[in-house]
């Protein structure tokens, strides 16, 4: 095996994320106050409650696999390229502050 081959091999990738940001968010997903169920069966008060519960549910499908998608890519990179995705990402958290 060559130095490139061996320091290229893809590694398990660890996240941590602190507690106490998934607490909040476990606390603010089981918060959410859906509205009444609307008193037709047509959309005539607007858009029913369950298109809005599956296009969250949905959308809360997507970000776990967008999530999932990120980490098994950042596993693919070189220990090179995971250091300046990280130092991109910090910048990245920086400007949005």
């Amino acid at each position: 095996m060559s130095t490139h081959q061996a320091t290229a091999a893809v590694r398990p990738f660890q996240v941590t994320v602190p507690e106490a940001e998934l607490g909040e968010l476990r606390r603010r997903i089981n918060a959410t106050r859906w509205p009444e169920r609307e008193t037709v069966t047509d959309a005539s008060q607007g858009v029913q409650l369950a298109t809005t519960q599956a296009l969250a549910d949905a959308q809360t499908e997507m970000a776990i696999q967008q999530a999932r998608l990120r980490s098994d890519i950042f596993a693919m990179l070189t220990p090179d390229q995971q250091a300046q995705a990280r130092k991109l990402e910090a910048e990245r958290l920086q400007r949005a502050q």
